[in-house]
């Protein structure tokens, strides 16, 4: 019914009998029924196809840092054990697809950035927002990359706790902002995605993380 309903307003948005100050309604409409599809299969690939082409860019100095680093530290990523060597020009992804479940850039698709993952040599659970997905040719084919930007976890144990006793279907409270701190992760380290709800604290305006994964999954080790 719902998809019924939007392709019916679509037709009649698209209307001459309309005036013109109904095109940034229309447009609006598009981007909200384009925006927030977390979950779909590859199946659902065709009904929502990359706005824009890969093309390659440079990566900027701290992330290609971060590239870097994260080469050495997983030297069977690199095709050349000189990793210093691998130049900043990469393929930019505008989403990719894993396991089955579309994952974009929050440029493109700001909902569809949030992810939960792990660090790089890390074993806890972090939640961030998609920056950049790229890929290059100087690394191990078939490996696609992610600069994610991270949500600091908050401290308080009274606020925390409410969450944590059904451990990792609980979510996670966090900073309503990012804070900062970037990481440069391959796709293989994204857990999933997370509903994101704001809400106020004592005064003090957070988010809840809330996975949008299997809640079978049982994580009993401490968020970083």
């Amino acid at each position: 019914m719902t998809a019924c309903r939007a392709a019916n307003l679509e037709w009649i948005m698209h209307s001459r009998n309309l005036s013109h100050h109904i095109r940034p309604l229309l447009d609006a409409f598009l981007k909200v029924s384009n925006e927030d599809h977390r979950g779909t299969r590859l199946a659902d690939e065709n009904h929502f196809p990359p706005q824009k082409p890969p093309q390659n860019v440079t990566l900027e100095l701290h992330i290609r840092k971060l590239f870097l680093d994260l080469l050495k530290d997983i030297p069977s990523l690199a095709k050349h054990s000189l990793v210093s060597s691998v130049p900043p020009t990469v393929l930019e992804l505008e989403k990719i697809s894993i396991s089955g479940i579309i994952y974009a850039r929050e440029k493109s698709l700001p909902r569809d950035s949030n992810i939960i993952f792990r660090r790089p040599g890390g074993s806890s659970d972090r939640v961030g927002r998609i920056k950049q997905i790229f890929q290059s040719e100087h690394v191990t084919p078939g490996v696609t990359f992610l600069a994610v930007t991270q949500h600091r976890l908050v401290a308080d144990p009274i606020a925390q706790g409410v969450y944590r006793r059904f451990g990792f279907a609980g979510g996670y409270l966090c900073d309503h902002k990012e804070d900062g701190r970037q990481y440069v992760i391959r796709s293989t380290d994204v857990i999933s995605h997370f509903a994101r709800t704001p809400l106020v604290w004592e005064g003090e305006t957070l988010m809840h993380a809330l996975p949008l994964n299997s809640v079978c999954r049982c994580c009993r080790s401490p968020v970083w």
